[in-house]
């Protein structure tokens, strides 16, 4: 039905527009929590049922943001 594999993207924070983690994804699969690392400001291990937000400013990620980090990752991809 979609694609198939995935990547990696970078999370650059909507608010305070600095790159702050890397997140592992799968096309047509869910994100956790646990597949993103975090690069800079406060670093913890994220577990399942944390809020994925920005390690620098704390901006919690909606789901728009999280579909705009993947396909920015598929533009530079290309």
């Amino acid at each position: 039905m979609g694609e198939e594999g995935g990547g990696v993207c970078e999370l650059e924070c909507p608010k305070c527009k600095k790159a702050w983690g890397r997140m592992k994804f799968e096309y047509g699969g869910g994100v956790k929590p646990s597949d993103v690392k975090i690069l800079s400001g406060r670093r913890k291990k994220l577990k399942e049922g944390d809020p994925l937000e920005c390690s620098e400013c704390g901006f919690t990620y909606t789901t728009w943001d999280v579909v705009l980090a993947i396909a920015t990752a598929e533009k530079k991809g290309a």
